[in-house]
């Protein structure tokens, strides 16, 4: 089981909307779909960040914010985090090397 502690989503601080606590475990979760799992497809469904209330067990879901590439980090910029791993990628990669995720679009 991860370490409980605080998070921080898209500049604001995550309060269970329970209890009022602030400590939470991370979690990823594979996002259904009724036509993916029809087809035997579900690898194909996206996940979501799920933070889970160490003090209740509240599940709060998030899934990835759309990441503008206008104000995305340049090669000259210093290391930055993985939105989806939470790893730290180099300067001058657009691509975090443990998933994969990047904030460029696939073309």
């Amino acid at each position: 089981m991860s370490e409980s502690t605080a998070v921080t989503i898209a500049g604001t601080s995550l309060r269970c909307r329970h209890c009022e606590k602030d400590q939470f475990t991370r979690r990823s979760v594979l996002m259904d779909t009724s036509i993916a799992s029809f087809f035997g497809l579900e690898w194909l469904n996206g996940t979501a960040d799920v933070f889970v209330c160490s003090s209740c067990g509240c599940m709060h879901r998030f899934l990835a914010p759309p990441v503008d590439e206008n104000s995305a980090p340049s090669s000259d910029d210093e290391e930055f985090q993985c939105l989806d791993c939470e790893r730290p990628i180099p300067p001058g990669f657009d691509r975090c090397e443990e998933c994969g995720w990047t904030y460029r679009k696939e073309s």
